[in-house]
């Protein structure tokens, strides 16, 4: 069995902070400019105001408490005590939903992205589902966004722009020091 990144997001959203970055897991990197990553995010994808844009695993809402001016943004995260704070320190809605199995009709969502968080998937077969629903209930556009082609941790699963030659490629919406990409599926 592989890492459980799930009982890390469990526990760090269960504490008493409501540092977005510490509990989105950017402790490290506080640098971020995460209003700039969300209006570029809104660039690449042509989200407009009246457009429902879901995301997938928004953490503490690092994006989404931007977004959630930006569109009619919904957050899902497949940690409970994640959504939970979510809610509470942003006051937007948020789902408990894993990303492999969205919750949502088919063509219910104008836009679906998910922001750093493919590298903690499971495994290969999870990334795969996952982006098969996104598919499934987007509308418009998808996006997959923080790709990492290399990283500090063992534990992260690594990708590269060959794994989605018919989408999009876009740099990461922010400068980091491991090199990461962003990659968006038109559907329309």
């Amino acid at each position: 069995m592989g890492f459980d990144w799930n009982a890390v997001w469990d526990r760090k959203a269960s504490t008493e902070s409501t540092d977005t970055l510490e509990i989105s897991g950017f402790e490290s990197y506080r640098e971020i400019d995460t209003e700039a990553a969300a209006v570029r995010l809104t660039q690449i994808m042509g989200i407009k105001p009246e457009h429902t844009v879901l995301e997938l695993g928004c953490g503490a809402g690092l994006l989404g408490r931007h977004l959630k001016d930006m569109c009619l943004y919904i957050g899902t995260d497949r940690s409970e005590p994640m959504v939970k704070k979510a809610i509470e320190i942003n006051r937007f809605c948020a789902l408990r939903c894993d990303a492999n199995d969205i919750l949502f009709k088919d063509k219910s969502i104008d836009h679906i992205f998910a922001f750093g968080v493919f590298h903690y998937f499971p495994d290969r077969a999870y990334v795969e589902e996952t982006i098969s629903e996104m598919m499934r209930v987007a509308k418009i556009a998808v996006c997959v966004s923080d790709l990492p082609k290399e990283s500090h941790d063992q534990n992260h699963l690594l990708f590269n722009e060959t794994q989605f030659s018919d989408w999009q490629l876009s740099g990461s919406l922010y400068a980091r020091e491991h090199e990461r990409f962003t990659v968006v599926k038109s559907l329309t």
